[in-house]
């Protein structure tokens, strides 16, 4: 879990970094799913971003 840090009256909290060591079958899930992401989410990214 993040921590609290204070400084002057204001509560920050500090990011939290894991690392996941996927089985084989994860790893290809996770592929395959982000892989399907990148698919729709570049060309709706090229019709927002006017060309030059």
């Amino acid at each position: 879990m993040p921590s609290l840090v204070r400084r002057h009256n204001r509560a920050f909290v500090q990011g939290l970094q894991l690392r996941g060591l996927p089985r084989a079958a994860q790893d290809e899930f996770f592929r395959r799913t982000i892989g399907c992401c990148r698919l729709v989410y570049n060309p709706c990214i090229d019709q927002k971003i006017p060309k030059r």
